[in-house]
């Protein structure tokens, strides 16, 4: 942290690993970080309590990417990655934000997860985030051509745009999903229509502006070919 009225840099500890940050529009303008896939973990700092305290460990707190696949609306017990669903416990992703965005709407954290397509991933923080927190996580459209995320941002209206390896910008928006957004069936492939793909202007062209067939969005069954292609313990206790 810098405080330019004195020119001061206060280094933060953390259990976490850390990349790219964002602050909440909160009372405490949390911080929230990412960690990429070897995390496994989504951490945040409590600004407005480290700064009245200046305690780390307790403005600081972190939790595992957890899916509500027994779909009762709270977090259960979980079985982990690549274990079977079990209809009475929740399911932990093995998954880490690489973006991290807060979405002005209802106030989710949103990141996206490395990997081949690669996922967007929404979490909701609850009343104690530590304990608390219940993830959705939407996987990219393959069917689509959509695959190779690395940075994201929201929107206004909760729109999640990301760039894509596979040349496109992509959005996402989740109010346009269908299926159930929890239970067993939730685990990544249940919002094809919150998918709109937009190709990349044609890097040969002698003029930035795109030909007139990427001006078109890309949506679900508008193409049918498909491309061929042990979480972090935090050891210090959760923030209170």
């Amino acid at each position: 942290m810098y405080d330019p009225k004195s020119g001061r840099f206060t280094l933060i500890s953390t259990c976490f690993q850390t990349h790219h940050l964002v602050f909440a529009e909160d009372a405490n303008q949390t911080l929230w970080t990412s960690g990429d896939a070897g995390n496994q973990v989504v951490g945040w700092l409590n600004r407005k309590l480290f700064e009245e305290t200046g305690d780390e460990e307790r403005a600081q707190g972190w939790t595992p990417l957890i899916l509500d696949t027994n779909g009762n609306g709270r977090r259960d017990e979980w079985v982990e990655p690549g274990q079977p669903l079990d209809p009475t416990k929740d399911k932990r992703i093995a998954a880490g934000f690489y973006g991290v965005a807060v979405s002005p709407v209802d106030g989710t954290i949103w990141g996206s997860a490395l990997g081949f397509p690669g996922s967007l991933v929404r979490i909701d923080p609850g009343s104690n985030p530590s304990e608390t927190v219940l993830s959705e996580v939407f996987d990219y459209p393959l069917e689509m051509n959509g695959y190779g995320v690395r940075g994201m941002d929201i929107d206004r209206n909760g729109v999640v745009w990301s760039s894509l390896a596979s040349g496109h910008l992509a959005s996402f928006d989740r109010r346009k999903c269908k299926a159930p957004l929890n239970g067993p069936r939730a685990t990544g492939k249940h919002c094809p229509e919150g998918w709109a793909l937009f190709p990349s202007p044609d890097r040969s062209s002698k003029t930035s502006k795109p030909p007139a067939a990427s001006n078109r969005a890309i949506t679900p069954g508008s193409i049918s070919s498909t491309p061929s292609a042990s979480a972090a313990t935090c050891r210090s206790r959760p923030a209170t």
